[in-house]
C-alpha cells in the first residue's frame, strides 16, 4: 500500500530534500519491498474470502493464514515504511511546523478515497446480501454506523465495536493515529527537552508488550500495538541510517538474518508461533530495509513498472475486497462455479486487482489529491 503506508511522490522528494534527511535518499528497492507486501496481503484476503484453506501451488498447498505462514505480518513492513519516510518531518516539527499543516495533506490524500471505496464495498456488501451468497463475508452485514465509521478513519483506533465493515481498513486507521502521535512527541519532546528517539523507543516496546498481552485497551489494543512498534522502529531506523555508510559484514548479517528467519519459517515453523511479531518487527524489518537500501539492490530492482505498481498500491488494497465481492456476485448471477484453490486464481486477482487500483489511481486518486491539495492550499483554478 503506498499511503500506506502510501508514499507519495511529494513526500518520496522531501525525504531526498530534508534536512532531517540530507543523507538519506529514496531507494527504488523500498518500492520493491512495499510492493512484496502488497502481493502479501492480497493473498492473504484472497485466501480469506474465497478460498479459507489455503491456494495451491502445484500439489503444495498454502495456507497465508496459517500458525505457520503468517501473511499477516507484511503489514508490519507498510507501519515501518510509512515511519521511515515520516523521519523527514522530524526536523520541520522541531523548527515549527504546525499540526494542520503536517497533518492535512495526510488526510488529503489518504481519506477521501477511504470513504469512496468503503461506501462502494458498502453498496456490494447490500448486494451480496441480497443474493444470498455469502461466502467468505458472513461476518459482515451492511451497516451505516460501520460504514461510518469506517470512512473516517476511527473504526480500529480506540476499539470501537462495530460491524467491521471495510477490515482492512485498520491499517489507515492505525496510520494516521501514529502520526498524530508522531506530531505529539516531536513537539512534547522538544518542549521538555528530551531525546525523541527515546519515545519512540517507548512507543516501539509498549506496542508490542500490548501485542504480547493481547491487552484490548482502546488506544492500547493488539491492532494499536502492531501500529506503534512497526511504524516507530521505522522511524529509528531512517535515523540510524542518516550519515552512516555501511560495509560488506553489515549486508552479510542482513542477509543471515533472512537466510535464518526464511529457512525456519519453511523447514521448522512452529518454533516462530510465539513472538513472530516481534521477530519480524526487530529483526526482519531492520534485515529488509538495510539490504534494499544498497545501492547495489537498487539498480537491479530501478524498473518503472514497479514505481508505477507502488504508486498505485493504495487504491489497489482499498479495493481489492470490492473485487472479490463483485465476483461473487456476477458468478452466483450466471451460475458458474469457480474453484478459486489454485495458483492460477490467485495470479489472476493479483493482475485485475493491479489494473482495477491503477485505473482508479489515474481517474479519481490522483486527480481528487491534487485539487483538494489546491483548495486546501488556497491555490486558484
Amino acid at each position: 500500500m503506498n499511503t500506506e503506508n502510501n508514499v507519495s511522490d511529494t513526500e518520496k522528494k522531501s525525504v531526498v530534500n530534508s534536512k532531517s534527511l540530507d543523507e538519506v535518499k529514496y531507494l527504488p528497492g523500498f518500492d520493491v519491498l512495499r510492493v512484496i507486501a502488497c502481493l502479501g496481503i492480497l493473498f492473504l484476503h484472497f485466501s480469506n474470502y474465497a478460498c479459507p484453506d489455503g491456494v495451491y501451488f502445484g500439489k503444495f498447498l498454502l495456507d497465508p493464514q496459517g500458525s505457520s505462514y503468517d501473511f499477516n505480518l507484511f503489514v508490519e513492513v507498510f507501519f515501518a515504511l510509512s515511519g521511515f519516510f515520516a523521519y523527514a518531518y522530524v526536523g520541520k516539527i522541531e523548527k515549527g511546523l504546525t499540526f494542520k499543516r503536517f497533518f492535512l495533506p495526510k488526510v488529503i490524500r489518504i481519506v477521501p478515497m477511504l470513504i469512496i471505496s468503503t461506501v462502494v464495498l458498502e453498496i456490494a456488501l447490500w448486494q451480496l446480501v441480497c443474493s444470498g451468497n455469502a461466502q467468505g463475508v458472513e461476518i459482515y452485514k451492511p451497516s451505516l454506523w460501520g460504514m461510518v465509521s469506517a470512512c473516517f478513519g476511527f473504526e480500529y483506533i480506540c476499539g470501537f465495536d462495530n460491524a467491521n465493515i471495510n477490515r482492512e481498513s485498520w491499517y489507515i486507521d492505525l496510520l494516521l493515529l501514529c502520526y498524530i502521535v508522531l506530531y505529539l512527541i516531536i513537539k512534547v519532546s522538544k518542549r521538555k527537552q528530551l531525546d525523541w528517539r527515546w519515545l519512540c523507543v517507548f512507543l516501539s516496546v509498549g506496542g508490542s508488550i500490548c501485542v504480547m498481552q493481547g491487552w484490548t485497551i482502546p488506544f492500547l489494543g493488539v491492532l494499536n500495538g502492531r501500529a506503534y512498534a512497526a511504524f516507530f522502529i521505522g522511524l529509528l531506523l531512517a535515523d540510524y541510517f542518516t550519515g552512516r555508510t555501511f560495509s560488506v559484514k553489515h549486508y552479510v548479517l542482513a542477509g543471515t538474518v533472512l537466510f535464518v528467519f526464511a529457512f525456519l519459517l519453511v523447514f521448522y515453523p512452529d518454533s516462530l508461533i510465539y513472538g513472530k511479531t516481534c521477530v519480524v518487527t526487530y529483526l526482519v524489518i531492520p534485515a529488509l530495509f538495510l539490504s534494499f537500501r544498497s545501492d547495489t539492490v537498487s539498480k537491479l530492482l530501478s524498473f518503472k513498472l514497479i514505481k508505477w505498481i507502488s504508486d498505485v498500491s493504495y487504491s489497489t488494497y482499498l479495493f481489492h475486497v470490492t473485487l472479490i465481492i463483485a465476483v461473487f456476485i456476477v458468478t452466483d448471477k450466471l451460475g458458474f462455479q469457480i474453484d478459486y484453490a489454485h495458483e492460477v486464481m490467485l495470479f489472476f486477482f493479483w493482475i485485475v486487482s493491479f489494473a482495477f487500483g491503477g485505473i482508479a489511481y489515474c481517474l479519481v486518486e490522483r486527480p481528487l489529491t491534487c485539487r483538494l491539495n489546491k483548495i486546501f492550499s488556497g491555490e486558484k483554478k
